[in-house]
C-alpha cells in the first residue's frame, strides 16, 4: 500500500512539475463607426486601427490568432486577413485567423474596408506557448583537479588525522 502511494505521489509530482503553462492575450477595439464609400466612381472607405499585446517573443510562441469583426451592414474586407490576403466578411460577426500575419512581439496593424458597414469592434484573442529555450550547455571548466589528486588529497589528510591521533594517545 506504502509503495504504491509514493508510486503514485512521485508520479503526480513528476507531472506537474512538466506542465505546459499556454498564455492567452485579448484586446478589443471599439469603434461605433460607420465606414461608407463612393458609387460613382466605386470607392470603398475604410477604418484602420492596430493591436499591440503585450507578448514576450523571447519566451512566448504564438499558437493562435483570431480576430472577430463585429458590425452591421453590406460586409467589406478585413487586411492583412490571412498571410497577407484580405479576408472577407458580409454577416453580423465573422471570425478569422490571421496568425501568419501577426508579429512574433503581438503587433498587427489591420483596416477594414467597406461601402456601408457599421464597425461596432475588432476583437483579437492570441494564444501563446512557452519558447522552447536553446541555451547552450554549460562549457566544461576545469576547476576541480583532475587524475585522482583530490582523492591523493584526501589520503594525506587522514594520514595527517592518524598520526595526530597516536601522537596524542
Amino acid at each position: 500500500m506504502k509503495k504504491t502511494l509514493l508510486t503514485t505521489l512521485a508520479i503526480g509530482l513528476l507531472a506537474g512539475s512538466t506542465a505546459v503553462n499556454a498564455a492567452s492575450y485579448t484586446e478589443t477595439d471599439t469603434f461605433n463607426q460607420w465606414i461608407t464609400g463612393t458609387l460613382i466612381p466605386p470607392a470603398q472607405g475604410s477604418l484602420s486601427g492596430d493591436f499591440n499585446l503585450p507578448i514576450d517573443s523571447a519566451t512566448e510562441t504564438i499558437t493562435s490568432a483570431m480576430v472577430t469583426v463585429t458590425g452591421k451592414g453590406t460586409g467589406g474586407t478585413f487586411s492583412p486577413g490571412s498571410h497577407g490576403v484580405p479576408a472577407s466578411f458580409f454577416n453580423a460577426t465573422t471570425t478569422f485567423s490571421v496568425l501568419g500575419d501577426i508579429s512574433s512581439s503581438g503587433d498587427l496593424n489591420y483596416s477594414i474596408a467597406s461601402y456601408f458597414y457599421l464597425v461596432k469592434n475588432v476583437k483579437i484573442v492570441v494564444e501563446t506557448s512557452p519558447r522552447e529555450q536553446t541555451t547552450d550547455p554549460v562549457p566544461e571548466t576545469n576547476n576541480v583537479p583532475d587524475s585522482g589528486a583530490s582523492v591523493g588529497l584526501l589520503g594525506l589528510g587522514l594520514i595527517g588525522l592518524g598520526a595526530l591521533r597516536r601522537r596524542l594517545s
